[in-house]
Parts: structure tokens; C-alpha cells; sequence
């Protein structure tokens, strides 16, 4: 199936599987991982049930991705703020965020300045350029 073809509310459970299966691959959904997915959620008006549904489910992480440069930043965004989530970033999150962000078609390069970024502030001194600025370096 195509990113293109899917409904809104199904890329939304795409969004949030993917953010949920990130959250839990350091062996735990910490409390604040968890405000993340409500805001996300509310953000893209997912309601909280399918948010559960997703969360319980044994299905395979499917990996549906978009095509379009906007969604793909959108994507990424998540994923490196849910990686940030919890003040821990754990080696097998990084993975998880590289093994997507390049499925998205983002240079390891790029996704190894975000990361570095995710590590040296805290998502409330993350200065508001900095991400844009990796961006922009990135597109000329």
C-alpha cells in the first residue's frame, strides 16, 4: 500500500505505530513518551481509543512511509522528538531513527547532526533555528 492512497486518520496510526514502536525500544513507555503520543494524537485528531488499540496490538510495524519532502520532515520531526521524549537517548533509538530516516531518504549525515542537536539541548533550550539550520545546509 501507498503512503498517497491511505486516508488521513490511517497515516495518523502509521504516525503513532511508528512513535510507539520507538518509545518501547528501550524496554519501556515512560510517562512523558506517553504525553508525546496524546499531543501528537490530538495534534492529527486520533482519538485516544485507537491510540490504545495501536498501543495493545500485536500487528508488525508497517512501514508505510511518505513520499512527499513535507511529510517526510514531518515524520522525522516525530520521530527525533519522541527519541528526546524521556531525556534518554538510547543507542537502540538512534538506530530506529537512522533505519527511518533513511527509508525517508535522509543522509545519515543529516540525521547525525539531528541527533547530536537531540543530545546537546533539551527540548525546551532546542534554540528555534537549529533544526531549519541543518535543513537548509542540507538542501544546497
Amino acid at each position: 500500500m501507498f503512503w498517497d492512497l491511505l486516508e488521513h486518520d490511517e497515516k495518523a496510526s502509521v504516525l503513532v505505530k511508528i512513535l510507539i514502536h520507538l518509545a518501547k525500544v528501550d524496554g519501556e513507555l515512560s510517562k512523558n513518551e506517553f504525553s508525546y503520543l496524546v499531543y501528537v494524537a490530538s495534534k492529527l485528531h486520533l482519538p485516544l481509543e485507537k491510540v490504545r488499540e495501536i498501543m495493545i496490538s500485536e500487528e508488525d510495524l508497517n512501514e508505510i512511509l511518505p513520499h512527499d519532502e513535507n511529510e517526510r520532515m514531518n515524520v522525522l520531526y516525530h520521530l527525533l522528538f519522541m527519541m528526546e521524549a524521556d531525556k534518554i537517548i538510547d543507542p537502540e533509538e538512534i538506530k530506529m531513527i537512522y533505519h527511518f530516516a533513511l527509508k525517508l531518504g535522509f543522509s545519515e549525515k543529516m540525521v547525525e547532526e539531528f541527533i547530536l542537536i537531540f543530545k546537546t539541548y533539551d527540548i525546551d533550550d532546542l534554540p528555534p533555528d537549529a533544526m531549519l539550520k541543518i535543513i537548509q545546509k542540507y538542501q544546497n
